[in-house]
């Protein structure tokens, strides 16, 4: 569906960073085509930069789609190399579901990651599951990371 993007420059480090947000859609071929077009542009866009990868991606972290952007399976050229945040820090996929459809169930599959390089160290990840009396901001429930930029 849609990937935006940004070339960034932390204050304190004088670090440059890339990061990338995608929607994608749920079905093939678009899944497919959508992967191999963002990591062919992930690299023509932030190079060797380290970079953060956030979304919607509508699938499981054991897809075909997680494994290429992890850099599991998948062409050798279009191979990523991001790190799934939930998965370093830890946390159970139990209970984890990020889509809800306006409902507040947990019981469904991760489908918003935060993915990131190597350059980057996850310190804290959560799904927050902020309402106001049962009335909730979206379909999805958010994601959020705190990174930490290595100068590696």
């Amino acid at each position: 569906r849609i990937t935006t993007w940004g070339l960034f420059k932390d204050r304190a480090s004088g670090l440059d960073f890339a990061v990338m947000n995608t929607h994608f859609h749920w079905d093939e071929p678009y899944v497919t085509k959508a992967a191999e077009l963002n990591m062919l542009y992930w690299r023509k866009i932030a190079g060797t930069l380290p970079t953060i990868f956030t979304g919607d991606f509508n699938m499981s972290p054991d897809s075909p789609t997680h494994r290429l952007f992890c850099g599991q399976a998948g062409s050798p050229g279009l191979l990523g190399a991001f790190r799934d945040c939930w998965q370093l820090l830890g946390k159970s996929e139990v209970n984890a579901g990020t889509s809800s459809g306006f409902s507040g169930r947990k019981d469904k599959v991760r489908i918003d990651w935060i993915l990131a390089t190597k350059q980057f160290a996850p310190l804290e990840v959560q799904i927050i599951y902020y309402n106001e009396q049962g009335r909730y901001p979206s379909d999805h429930f958010p994601v959020r990371a705190d990174l930490k930029l290595n100068g590696e």
